[in-house]
């Protein structure tokens, strides 16, 4: 007769063998053990994940002042913990595609870092990686404004590191990417770029010359060139991306994909085009001679309406049936941001400091990755 496999004894596996692994960052005991804590409390407590929700779920309040202190005031290196908790899940799992998603935290006042005054929220962005069927939390940059940056009083009290300098909302998305090469050295699948409501200037950014892969979601008014003089269009002024989808759909081919979420099969038209893209200012720099060869994609829900998504790859070998394949895992991620990060308190912080907002999300990760994980060792039973 089997024995029915408990959930629950499952994640409490599953959460010993990461809490292992990634914490092994951490050069003491005292540290590794409040680490456990404050993880199985994230996957245990009710409601808002406050230090003292999570304290009284895992040993009372008197493990609330260890616990402030473990996240407040210590001085562990979160990514030197986010670095153990990436290579425990690349030995299991091989990836699809980097998610770079967007993360909005709704605050009450102006106090704690980051805020943005103008829309009561801190803006985040988190790196993903992502299989066909689950997507995990690896990284994260806190957007940080000149509003907080020049501040010289409002950065001390927030503990805002000097090398944290200033950027725009286009440049915190792309360098989420950047910093991850430079920690991590190449990555091993495209990075996607979701967000079309963000400004990506791929001159500004320095995305023009990325040394990985992507793949970008752009908007309709966007505008490039086309570079084969076998395509209608070539040699023409710069045209709007939705034109130039438009005037090649006669070469759509279909791309049959399963939906990350529902995992249902589907099929769309589309179709890629070689283009250049045209800076938006004199481009002057080390490279400026260089020609950027991107191909703009189309996919079509309908192959009678205009095309529904366009994106921008730099992607030399990648078919267009890979890259649409690629450009589905936002789904997945913002489904599991949503179901799962909601449950494990990824929004929860209410601290004031920049180290402290990165260690709570930093853990608040590895909850994220132990309930996935879980529930895809639950599923293979």
């Amino acid at each position: 007769m089997t024995v029915p496999i408990s959930p629950t004894s499952v994640e409490d596996e599953v959460v010993e063998e990461l809490c292992s692994a990634a914490f092994a960052a951490l050069r003491r005991r005292d540290q590794r053990r409040r680490g456990e804590q404050y993880v199985r409390g994230l996957l245990s407590s009710t409601g808002r994940r406050s230090i003292r929700n999570i304290a009284t779920s895992v040993g009372g309040t008197a493990a609330a002042q260890n616990l402030h202190h473990f996240v407040h005031s210590s001085t562990w290196d979160w990514n030197a913990v986010r670095e153990l908790l990436l290579s425990h899940l690349r030995e299991r799992i091989t990836p699809a595609a980097w998610v770079v998603s967007p993360l909005s935290i709704p605050k009450n006042g102006d106090h704690s870092v980051g805020v943005l005054s103008c829309a009561n929220k801190q803006q985040a962005f988190g790196l993903w990686l992502t299989d066909e069927s689950s997507a995990f939390p690896v990284d994260w940059r806190l957007y940080l404004t000149t509003e907080w940056l020049a501040d010289r009083n409002r950065r001390s009290r927030a503990a805002i590191p000097s090398e944290a300098g200033a950027e725009t909302l286009g440049q915190s998305v792309a360098n989420v990417a950047f910093e991850a090469v430079r920690r991590w050295g190449p990555l091993d699948a495209p990075v996607v770029f979701d967000n079309d409501s963000v400004d990506l200037d791929l001159f500004g950014t320095g995305l023009a010359a990325a040394p990985f892969p992507f793949l970008m979601r752009v908007r309709a008014d966007n505008r490039f060139v086309v570079t084969d003089p076998t395509l209608p269009g070539y040699g023409s002024v710069p045209t709007t991306a939705r034109r130039l989808l438009e005037a090649v759909r006669g070469l759509r081919g279909d791309v049959e994909w399963t939906d990350p979420v529902t995992r249902r099969r589907r099929t769309s038209a589309a179709v890629t085009v070689p283009v250049e893209p045209i800076p938006r200012r004199p481009d002057n720099g080390p490279d400026s001679g260089k020609r950027r060869m991107l191909r703009l994609v189309g996919e079509w829900s309908d192959p009678r309406n205009p095309p529904e998504r366009m994106w921008l790859t730099n992607a030399r070998t990648s078919s267009v049936d890979a890259l649409l394949r690629s450009g589905k895992l936002p789904r997945r991620v913002a489904r599991d941001s949503e179901e799962i990060g909601g449950t494990v308190g990824i929004r929860d912080f209410e601290g004031r400091t920049y180290p402290g907002w990165h260690r709570h999300i930093t853990l608040a990760s590895l909850a994220h990755t132990a309930r996935v994980l879980s529930r895809d060792r639950t599923a293979d039973y």
